[in-house]
């Protein structure tokens, strides 16, 4: 996402008003140490977000380019609830790379 915040508002004002967003991502801490500690494909993780995602969120003049797994939950939970968002919780999906949200307005 070039733009993660402006994307997360657009979505809460789509949604009707009893709507929920499904939220697949990377399975990301909250700094390096804590995603090498808890993940073993931690460093295949850094290199597709360098490569694919920093690459990608810096293509438009206004990309806000988060950093290399940049978009941990406690971040994307705090966006979602700037943005008007009411609920974000993790749901119980055991998946090696990705982890999954539902958001709820």
């Amino acid at each position: 996402m070039t733009q993660p915040r402006q994307m997360i508002e657009d979505i809460n004002r789509m949604l009707k008003e009893d709507g929920s967003w499904l939220l697949v991502d990377i399975k990301a801490g909250n700094n390096l140490s804590e995603n090498v500690s808890k993940n073993p494909m931690a460093a295949l993780m850094y290199g597709i977000s360098v490569l694919s995602c920093m690459a990608s969120a810096l293509s438009d003049h206004n990309g806000e380019g988060l950093g290399t797994l940049g978009l941990p939950a406690s971040l994307a939970e705090d966006y979602a609830l700037q943005s008007g968002f009411t609920s974000f919780r993790k749901l119980d999906i055991s998946h090696s790379v990705n982890a999954f949200y539902e958001i709820k307005k």
